[in-house]
């Protein structure tokens, strides 16, 4: 059985738009409907910063950007 969703996508997409300087709600956006994490996603993931960091033996294990751009290649409605 087929549900049908009461808003059409247009609606979510510009409602979320508006909020992407709340970081806390865009995560519970898409959390709470697959209709919401497209646009929350774009939202969460408009800016990512990439810097260099002093490695120690006390350092935890760095994001790479091999690994960034993994999630990119998975997720290509992020990288737009």
């Amino acid at each position: 059985m087929a549900t049908t969703q009461p808003f059409c996508q247009d609606l979510f997409d510009d409602i979320i738009g508006y909020l992407h300087d709340d970081k806390t709600t865009l995560c519970a956006c898409a959390l709470t409907s697959p209709a919401m994490v497209v646009a929350s996603q774009r939202g969460l993931f408009s800016e990512i910063y990439v810097w260099a960091r002093p490695r120690g033996p006390y350092s935890p294990p760095a994001f790479t950007v091999k690994k960034l751009v993994e999630m990119m290649n998975a997720l290509p409605h992020v990288a737009t």
